[in-house]
């Protein structure tokens, strides 16, 4: 019985060593295999942050540059209806009221509008356009 206990005891000694390396080994490998993804994950996330922060900048940075446009395309509106109306005030309305010259406005379509397809003969696309414009300048 001796024999056989001794050598259940070393057959336990030696099934402990090898589970005790074998769980060594394996730590060791998923630690590594861990150290290494981490540092493949944390490059993906960068990467993607860094993607993600490049677009938001684009997207407001389009943003800043049509909210820009239509405040000086507001600013122009307003100087030229000021402009308009200083003009008429200070040149049209005294020669109107000497009666030396009546001045009627006529605006002329902007850009080159070369259609005539309405009855007064200025074409659709033009006809939009001055009334937008005159829309902006407060003269509809």
């Amino acid at each position: 019985m001796l024999v056989v206990n001794k050598i259940k005891s070393r057959f336990n000694l030696i099934l402990e060593d090898t589970i005790r390396q074998l769980i060594s080994r394996s730590r060791a490998a998923i630690s590594q295999l861990i150290y290494k993804r981490i540092l493949l994950a944390v490059t993906i996330l960068f990467s993607v942050g860094v993607g993600v922060a490049m677009a938001n900048m684009s997207r407001l940075s389009s943003n800043l540059i049509e909210s820009q446009a239509l405040q000086n395309a507001t600013l122009y509106a307003q100087a030229i209806k000021e402009a308009h109306t200083l003009y008429n005030s200070d040149v049209i309305n005294p020669l109107n009221t000497a009666k030396a010259i009546n001045f009627k406005i006529h605006l002329r379509p902007l850009g080159p509008c070369r259609q005539y397809s309405s009855p007064h003969g200025i074409p659709r696309d033009c006809r939009r356009d001055s009334s937008h414009t005159m829309g902006l300048l407060g003269l509809r």
